[in-house]
């Protein structure tokens, strides 16, 4: 009753009249956009979305895979191929453009990449608790890939994916050597319970199956560091031919000399370890060792790679965005991905690799 009482009071006053009229001043103006940061799927920098790989059209396909069956415990990295496009376009990344104009870099004061076709092509589909399948879909994708015609960039996953991804060259057009950047040698037996044909497939053994593979004709192992209790798995690298560069090596020699030691080969694929970076600056990875490159120390090796010869793929693994800090892990990674990319199409305009 008082609150009635109150509120006729106000009718002769004009006080209400007031009221209603700035509230229908506040309806009439348009509410604000919902705020986004990309519209329709999330892709890599934005780029154009390829859900069929069958019918690609493209210079360059990223493709996610989501497992971590292969690590030893730290798990995680499953997580990271979306990270690694969430970070992407936060910021710079955000603005979607046509499928070929490139990016403009800040450091090199010219665009990169114009001209070149990139598309991601999601995640691919694996079920859960079958690692035998998931190895099977990530060669046949990336056999896919490569017979349209483009270079395949993988986003792990833990590095076991690794092995399959290789398996996928069985039609490439040349031979590979695989750069192996990493602060480990992954090059563990092979030989115990478990996995088909009693062998086992973890981020710790992926080399130790492809350099079986008849279509890789080499490995180059570049940052290893940190302390083993044995030493039979690098005895063994080293009877295979594998060459192994040590973190502080390659630190002293620079990236010319390092790249250097790397034999010639009809191709190159690249597959890089995100603990290979110094943990204080890529804390996200489950396995990280004290040491380790800079952003411009790895931009620089893998600068001077695409020069040396024709790169065929590319993969990015153990991004485990559990242990990261505001997706620094994550974006770091993508960023040098897209700078190897450029490095290695700035090459190609040179002349054919």
């Amino acid at each position: 009753m008082q609150r009635r009482a109150f509120l006729q009071s106000l009718v002769g006053s004009g006080v209400l009249t007031q009221v209603s009229s700035a509230r229908a001043e506040q309806d009439a103006v348009a509410p604000p956009p919902v705020a986004t940061t990309h519209a329709g799927p999330l892709t890599f920098f934005s780029v154009q979305a390829a859900p069929d790989l069958a019918t690609v059209s493209a210079d360059v396909v990223f493709l996610g895979v989501r497992s971590d069956a292969g690590h030893a415990g730290n798990t995680g990295t499953r997580l990271g191929p979306n990270s690694i496009r969430e970070a992407s376009v936060i910021g710079e990344g955000a603005q979607p453009a046509t499928n070929d104009a490139g990016f403009y870099d800040w450091e090199l004061g010219a665009r990169i990449l114009a001209g070149v076709r990139l598309v991601d092509a999601g995640n691919l589909a694996i079920p859960p608790g079958a690692p035998t399948v998931t190895r099977e879909r990530v060669t046949a994708a990336v056999a896919t890939i490569i017979g349209r015609g483009a270079m395949p960039i993988v986003f792990g996953g833990d590095h076991s994916i690794t092995f399959p991804i290789l398996r996928g060259f069985r039609t490439a057009p040349r031979k590979v050597h695989v750069i192996h950047f990493d602060s480990h040698h992954d090059f563990g037996a092979t030989t115990g319970p478990g996995d088909a044909g009693g062998l086992l497939y973890t981020h710790g053994n992926h080399l130790r199956h492809g350099v079986d593979l008849p279509w890789v004709s080499g490995i180059t192992m570049i940052g290893l560091r940190g302390l083993r209790r044995l030493e039979n798995a690098a005895a063994e690298a080293r009877r295979r031919g594998i060459q192994m560069l040590s973190a502080s090596q390659v630190t002293r020699m620079g990236a010319e000399k390092t790249v250097a030691q790397i034999p010639a080969a009809e191709s190159y694929y690249v597959t890089f370890d995100i603990d290979v970076i110094d943990p204080s600056l890529a804390p996200g990875t489950g396995t990280p060792v004290p040491g380790g490159f800079t952003y411009y120390q790895a931009s620089e090796l893998l600068e001077a790679i695409a020069a040396k010869g024709h790169i065929a793929g590319f993969d990015m693994m153990e991004v485990s965005p559990p242990y990261d800090f505001q997706n620094t892990t994550s974006r770091l990674a993508g960023h040098l991905i897209m700078r190897f990319l450029a490095s290695v199409f700035a090459a190609r305009a040179k002349g054919p690799r």
